[in-house]
């Protein structure tokens, strides 16, 4: 089932726990898809696109699961940006649609090259299961459109480089002992040139498209044993810092928490410093009063995009609203143990 219900979830997109997720907040995979019956995405006239939709919207119609279509048309430039920053949207554009299940933690988008983006997540280090989520998406999808594929090479896109099995895996990783001691730069290099590696929203996200025939046990493996080494670099940077400066990091990581609970105002910057802070303290152990999960949560709401659509208040400056926001999180997460 299909509805147009596109009104933003407070929850966030992904679970909040996980393996490993002292280090890798979030896993994500993708599935690259196009369409037999119309051209690739960058050859289509305006009614193909109309087409595409159509046909994506009917086969969704027809599913007993509840999915939610989400029209970047019919929203503001706050919903548009709020929804991007979620992965929702390729980007902020007017033509973005994305259809989303109920948990927000899977979904379709079209795409920026090809027809369609099948995406799903999962807290913590895990590829298997947004994995499998991606697959029954997929299934569902492809009896009901005729995808462009081939026996001998797989499925077909407008990237000769990718075609293949169309996977793309990340992981989105906190490294802040890294960062702290200075040795990240020397240590987030892709091994020869085979994974992707961006700095968004205070994480590194690492990711690797799979090359043209490459199976995707092969892609999963390429990613993990990548991620594996900067999981261990990192924690071997925290051991460090803490058997020198553990007193330090407790002392700041309670700072930081005294000040996102009685700030009146917070700016992106400051309150992104300060999560850092303290979400590195608690996952050392030495914050009680705040879970690892909502250490998560509070540094994924402080982002602008978030703060501009969760907070009800759109006569205050974002910065004031940020402050009540982090509060607000903090009083419905704290004492509940998530």
């Amino acid at each position: 089932m299909l509805t147009h219900s596109s009104s933003p979830r407070n929850a966030l997109w992904f679970p909040l726990q996980g393996p490993d997720s002292d280090v890798v907040v979030f896993s994500e995979i993708f599935l690259a898809r196009n369409l037999a019956t119309l051209p690739f995405l960058h050859r289509m006239t305006d009614a193909q696109r109309l087409e595409l939709r159509r046909m994506v919207e009917t086969a969704f119609q027809e599913q007993e699961e509840t999915y939610r279509l989400i029209d970047a048309e019919q929203q503001s430039d706050a919903l548009r940006a709020f929804h991007a920053f979620r992965g929702h949207f390729a980007d902020t554009g007017a033509t973005s649609i994305a259809v989303v299940d109920d948990a927000s933690s899977s979904f379709v988008r079209f795409g920026v090259r090809d027809h369609l983006e099948i995406s799903a997540r999962a807290g913590g280090f895990d590829l298997h299961g947004p994995r499998q989520r991606c697959e029954h998406i997929d299934q569902l999808l492809e009896d009901r459109l005729e995808y462009a594929v081939s026996l001998q090479l797989g499925y077909l896109g407008p990237d000769l480089r990718r075609v293949g099995s169309g996977l793309t895996a990340a992981v989105y990783l906190h490294l802040s002992a890294l960062e702290q001691s200075e040795a990240v730069e020397g240590v987030v290099q892709p091994g020869d040139g085979e994974c992707t590696i961006d700095h968004i929203g205070g994480l590194y996200r690492i990711s690797y498209a799979a090359r043209a025939g490459e199976p995707e046990e092969e892609t999963l493996s390429t990613l993990a044993g990548y991620a594996n080494r900067l999981v261990h670099y990192e924690r071997e940077a925290r051991g460090n810092l803490l058997s020198h400066h553990s007193e330090a990091v407790a002392e700041a990581g309670h700072r930081a928490l005294g000040t996102l609970l009685h700030a009146r105002r917070l700016a992106a910057s400051e309150s992104a410093e300060l999560i850092n802070v303290l979400r590195f303290a608690v996952a050392a152990g030495l914050v009680d009063e705040v879970s690892l999960p909502l250490a998560t949560e509070l540094m994924m709401k402080s982002h602008d995009s978030q703060v501009a659509v969760l907070t009800d208040d759109d006569s205050s400056a974002l910065d004031i609203r940020r402050a009540r926001l982090m509060k607000d999180v903090y009083r419905s997460r704290a004492g509940t143990g998530v």
